[in-house]
């Protein structure tokens, strides 16, 4: 297996408070010039969060734009799973 040079830190300016920030957000990860693994790192972060904060969220305007986020993240991380399994193999 071989070793990836460890990348500095945290891809900047990431959110999930609603669908179009997610997709802003999934456009940069995209761009990020960080291993595989650190963009996956990075969404399931994101997916988890969105879907906290929807299920904590009282308000249900706020809750379906959370929601809305969070169907954009999982969205992605299907894709990342995809090319996992092509680097894989």
């Amino acid at each position: 297996m071989k070793k990836e040079p460890p990348t500095k830190g945290t891809i900047k300016g990431l959110g999930f408070k609603d669908a179009e920030t997610a997709k802003k957000s999934v456009a940069i990860i995209e761009k990020a010039k960080r291993p595989h693994k650190h963009k996956v790192q990075a969404t399931m972060a994101m997916e988890q969060r969105s879907r906290f904060a929807a299920k904590n969220a009282k308000d249900p305007e706020k809750k379906r734009k959370l929601s809305a986020a969070n169907k954009i993240y999982k969205a992605y991380l299907e894709k990342l799973k995809k090319r996992t399994k092509e680097k894989n193999k």
